[in-house]
């Protein structure tokens, strides 16, 4: 099963921030660019390979950097993090239907975000779920009316 995903790594000098992943249908400007407007600063720095694609969104990301992928040793972090989502999804997962993917990056993106905060994380999922607006079992269940 094959599905379209955009994806950005925070490049720090000590290593990899954070990341976020987002299903979409076209790899078109437009979609990259909500993706861009959603996740990153205006003012940070992007670096993307020079696919022609990116090209449009120099009107509204600058600075906007292309540079050469050559053969992905560019963009290892990137590469590093797409392959640690694959093996994570095969090994926990084994199979992941496109209905859900989104789900499951935006749990991977969670746990991965928090990693730094690891003696805190189930602290604030608790106060998270607490505090959630709570969801009928009719919703759950799509039961009709």
């Amino acid at each position: 099963m094959k599905k379209l995903a955009v994806l950005a790594v925070e490049i720090l000098d000590d290593g990899v921030g954070r990341a976020y992943a987002e299903v979409i249908e076209h790899s078109s400007a437009t979609e990259l660019g909500a993706f861009l407007k959603k996740y990153i600063s205006k003012e940070a720095l992007i670096i993307t390979d020079k696919w022609r694609g990116h090209s449009p969104l120099k009107k509204d990301f600058l600075p906007l950097k292309q540079v050469d992928s050559d053969d992905e040793k560019n963009f290892k972090e990137l590469h590093i993090h797409i392959m640690n989502i694959k093996g994570w999804l095969r090994g926990i997962h084994h199979h992941c239907s496109k209905e859900h993917m989104q789900d499951y990056l935006n749990e991977y993106h969670f746990r991965y975000n928090r990693r730094s905060n690891m003696d805190t994380i189930f602290d604030v999922l608790i106060r998270k779920m607490v505090n959630y607006k709570g969801i009928s079992m009719k919703s759950i269940t799509n039961e009709c009316d």
